[in-house]
């Protein structure tokens, strides 16, 4: 499933389970948007003040991990410009 590729306008979200803390979403995944950008999408189920529940989403920039390569070396102060 990690080769998979949506078309424009399409995604989908699965149950999370790696859920350790009530801040994390009880779903994630993928979507993408119409002009091809990748997005990742979170959700968590919520309860309205009459108790309906809904699930509420949140759009983001897909995560990379940061290259320790390509960071610079702060702590020998070899990039500083002066």
């Amino acid at each position: 499933m990690a080769n998979y590729e949506h078309k424009p306008g399409n995604g989908s979200i699965f149950k999370n389970q790696y859920k350790e803390k009530d801040g994390q979403p009880d779903y994630k995944g993928s979507v993408k948007l119409q002009d091809g950008t990748d997005k990742e999408v979170a959700g968590w189920i919520k309860q309205d003040k009459n108790g309906n529940q809904f699930l509420s989403l949140s759009i983001s920039d897909p995560y990379k991990k940061d290259n320790p390569a390509a960071q610079p070396d702060t702590a020998s102060g070899t990039d500083l410009p002066f």
